[in-house]
Formats: structure tokens, sequence, C-alpha cells
């Protein structure tokens, strides 16, 4: 559940903004009211009634740079201004994470997001207003259909050269690639493989790939009609993956923090930054531990039963895994389950 709020109501104008994340990034043709979310906010009249979790500040040419920088417990809000391109809004965004600032990024239908390649945010944090009268609603613009029976990839996309690539790889029956420059790359080796295989399952960070969705998703609607690409919208990193396992979801601090998500996520500059630090933080001095610059640690991809875990190591990391197929044990009744039917 959100904890920032923004509530909007007057006599022809009602909206409700609900923050998951630091930024919210809201696209739409004009005519729908996206500009008019900036002149309620700045107007006075006594008909409108705005109630806030934190201070709104719009950000223009002349105050961005200081309110960033140096204010605390607010949301700033940029309508349509071409500093939220630059590498320096982009560190500034990034070092404003523990001081609860939040943003609201508005932008033309036209506008590419791809310029704004010096943040890093969700595909789930792009919306677009939908206008019903005097209703304005928030909506994801870019939502993956989740995967189903029917489908048989060829080939799984991996972002991730390392410890992802050696999950996945073992996990699953198809062929997996890793995406020759990360996720900078992903759109181009789409485009590529697509040429030899027909099913494309993508593995990507979608926590940190919004200035790459909209390409990503014109390729695989408008040029790739004839492929099937498939992608997770609910899979935040590979971190993220692991710790919704079985064999850490049920850890002391794992529960802790996950449970109220956006107090701790939203305390960093991505959720991809969060999870890295979960992870490392719920298994240091465990035999299990894992990190993001880490090699994969066996005890994801063998069983515990295995000769190479030891009865003292499963004491010690609290495994109650007693499988024979690890990736079962792991993902089972999980949010992560539907990925065993290509394995």
């Amino acid at each position: 559940m959100s904890t920032i709020n923004i509530s909007i109501r007057s006599r022809d104008y009602n909206c409700d903004i609900n923050f998951d994340r630091r930024i919210i990034v809201i696209r739409g043709n004009s005519g729908v009211g996206k500009s008019g979310i900036v002149e309620i906010l700045n107007s006075s009249g006594n008909d409108v009634n705005i109630e806030s979790t934190y201070p709104i500040v719009e950000l223009t040419d002349t105050n961005w740079r200081a309110t960033v920088k140096y204010e605390n417990n607010v949301i700033c809000v940029a309508d349509d201004q071409d500093f939220v391109e630059t590498h320096e809004f982009g560190s500034l965004f990034r070092e404003s994470a523990n001081r609860n600032i939040y943003f609201i990024i508005i932008c033309r239908a036209d506008t590419v997001l791809s310029s704004y390649g010096a943040l890093s945010f969700s595909i789930n944090d792009v919306y677009q207003l939908i206008k019903n009268g005097k209703e304005h609603f928030m909506e994801k613009m870019y939502v993956a259909e989740k995967c189903d029976g029917s489908e048989n990839p060829e080939l799984f996309l991996i972002e991730d050269r390392g410890s992802g690539l050696e999950f996945f790889s073992k996990l699953v029956k198809a062929d997996c690639k890793s995406a020759e420059n990360g996720k900078s790359s992903i759109v181009n080796d789409v485009i590529r493989h697509s040429k030899q295989y027909n099913q494309i399952f993508l593995v990507f960070d979608t926590a940190s790939f919004g200035c790459h969705i909209e390409e990503l998703y014109m390729v695989c609607t408008k040029i790739l009609k004839d492929n099937i690409i498939i992608f997770m919208s609910d899979y935040e990193c590979f971190e993220e993956l692991l710790v919704n396992t079985n064999l850490l979801k049920d850890l002391p601090l794992v529960k802790k923090e996950l449970s109220s998500l956006p107090e701790y996520a939203n305390q960093y500059m991505s959720y991809e930054k969060y999870y890295e630090s979960l992870i490392d933080r719920a298994t240091v001095k465990r035999p299990l531990y894992q990190s993001h610059k880490s090699k994969l640690n066996k005890c994801y991809t063998e069983s515990c039963r295995s000769r190479n875990c030891h009865s003292d190591a499963r004491k010690k990391c609290g495994s109650t895994l007693k499988g024979l197929d690890k990736f079962v044990d792991l993902l089972e009744g999980t949010k992560y389950e539907r990925l065993l039917k290509f394995h």
C-alpha cells in the first residue's frame, strides 16, 4: 500500500496520485489533463481541495538544482522540463534518496523515454492519465501479460551475464544467452535473435529498465509482430527473485522488510539497489550467502540433500528444503512458480 499520496478535488478536476516508488512518469496526449495537475496544484481557489503527504514543489529552470539538492520531505513536479534529461539531474536524483524526495515527471506522448537515460526508474513507474469527465485516473502504461501454458520459449535472453545467467541456464530447458551489453543492448539483442528464434523470453531488471521500455515495446508490437516476446513485468531483478524463494522469504529480516516494502526500498536510488542490499544483509555470515557481485552460491542450484551440503551447514542456514530438485524446492508456491513450466 502506498504511503505517499496526493488527492486533488475541485469543481471540474479530480485525481489521486499514489506513489509506489520515488518517481512517477506521466505520459500522454494533450487534452487529458496532465498539465492540469500542475495548474491546480499552483492554484489557491476556494473550490480546490488538495491533500498531500508532503509539500508539493514545482521544479523550474531557476529552482530545480537547489530544491533537489537540499530539500527534505517534498514532492517535486517537473512538467515537460528539459533539465530532467540531463546527467546533473540524474545525479541529484540519486543523491536525494535518503531525504524523502519524490518526483512526478510529466511529459508528452511523443517524448522518447530513452532521453531520460540518466534516471533509474522502473517500467512500472510509467503511467498514462485517463480522463472520464472530471475524473482522472492513473494507469500503468507498460504491462506484460503473464505467461501461460501455450507458450514455448525457444530462447531465454538474460540481461545478467553472471549469477542470473547461470541460474536460468540450469533452471530452464530452452537455450539461454546473455545480453551483449546489459540492459542497454536488450532491444538490439531481441531483434538479432528473432531471426533464429520465434519465441523469446526476456529476463531483465524491470526495476531500472524504464528508459528502455518504450523502444522495446515498439519493437515487440510493431516490428516483431510474428514473433512471441515474453517478459515478466513483476520481475524486479535477480536478487528480488532470490529473496522471494522458499529458501529466503521466511528469513526474519526479509519478512520484516518485505511486509513494509516502500518504507525500506524508497530509501534507495531504485528497487534494484534495495534488493541488492537486502540479499547481502539477509544472507551475510550464512552458508547461503549471496551478493550482487559474487558468483552464484550452489545453495541456489543444488539440492540440500546433495553430498555438497553438510548437515551442520543446513543447521546454520536454517533451510527446511528437502527435495531432490532444488528449483522445485525454491519456486513452488511462490510468485515465480510459473517458471517451473519451463524447467
